[in-house]
């Protein structure tokens, strides 16, 4: 049987797509803007494709067009399209229909592994999010024997989008992928969950040999610093080995739990990051936390140059904790 050229069955044609297409490397952000605000079309997206000869009038045209089209035909779309970057995909992920929703959890049941990572990533959005019991139900079917890695990372994502607590020990066989992607899934996916499962499994991942994945689980680590958490030797000890990461988004994070932490390794780094010619946020609120009069000459000198637009008050807050105390008189 020949195959039909699912992309001719778009209400718009080739052309357009590559048009969409050469804005980003993100191809389905662009997507989900268009989805998201074409009946407003307004915005960078809109302007970068008016000079590309496609008007605002018409791109609207065009995705209300996508919109009008049959679910039947929107999910024989998404299984022709590659699943980063399908208009039909994110069309079905709007929708509150019940139809979609029995469509996309009898997709989750599918023999074929993308049929299945299209189940499941249509009730990781609003029809799950609406429908949250019976999609919950559906994804944790599949969670005893899913075995194909696209899916698995699918499962991670839509389990921490639809908040789905019991989550961890699935997320262990996420995080034992051989592919980089999929293990990021699963950092994600933990977030600020403190069970001990999320707990060791977080501390795995942040020794990764992807730097994301380090990234988003040292993030996951210091996010989840509540409580009694910021005693545990096994996360400060993490955190730390995180210190001197050539990945500066993962050093970071680290910077800023260990002082959550109250940590006193934390300090030599801490004025270091405070001591470069660009000082992240991260390193003020780092310090703030910290709270330690040792970092108070490096925040002094922020003073003459450095400025937050979005919190001008960030260094202020730094400065004011982590002032020297006067001495108390005899």
């Amino acid at each position: 049987m020949c195959k039909i050229d699912a992309m001719a069955r778009y209400p718009f044609d080739q052309q357009f797509q590559n048009a969409v297409k050469s804005l980003s490397q993100f191809e389905g952000e662009t997507w989900d803007t268009l989805i998201d605000h074409y009946k407003v079309g307004q915005g960078p997206v809109f302007d970068q494709l008016a000079a590309l000869d496609y008007p605002p009038a018409t791109v609207s045209k065009y995705i209300s067009r996508l919109f009008a089209m049959s679910i039947a035909d929107l999910f024989e779309l998404a299984k022709d399209d590659r699943l980063e970057a399908s208009p039909a995909l994110l069309v079905l992920q709007t929708s509150s229909s019940k139809t979609v929703l029995r469509k996309a959890i009898q997709l989750c049941a599918s023999p074929f592994a993308k049929e299945r990572a299209i189940g499941v990533l249509t009730l990781m959005r609003k029809p799950g999010l609406v429908y949250r019991k019976e999609a919950v139900a559906a994804l944790k079917k599949m969670l005893p024997t899913e075995d194909s890695d696209t899916v698995i990372a699918t499962l991670a994502y839509a389990l921490r989008h639809l908040d789905v607590e019991d989550r961890s020990a699935f997320l262990i066989k996420a995080a034992q992928s051989e592919f980089a992607s999929t293990r990021f899934a699963a950092a994600y996916s933990l977030g600020e969950l403190n069970d001990e499962f999320a707990i060791q499994t977080k501390i795995a991942l942040s020794t990764d040999e992807d730097e994301a994945v380090r990234d988003w689980a040292t993030f996951g680590l210091q996010l989840g610093l509540v409580g009694d958490q910021t005693q545990r030797e096994d996360i400060r000890d993490a955190l730390f080995a995180r210190i001197d990461d050539p990945f500066e988004d993962a050093r970071y994070e680290a910077i800023e739990g260990l002082a959550r932490c109250q940590d006193p390794r934390v300090i030599p780094p801490l004025i270091k990051a405070l001591e470069q010619p660009e000082v992240w946020d991260l390193a003020i609120e780092a310090a703030a936390a910290m709270a330690d009069p040792a970092l108070f000459p490096a925040l002094t000198k922020l003073r003459t140059w450095w400025q937050d637009g979005s919190r001008p008050d960030r260094l202020d807050i730094a400065l004011a904790c982590c002032a020297p105390k006067a001495a108390a008189p005899f």
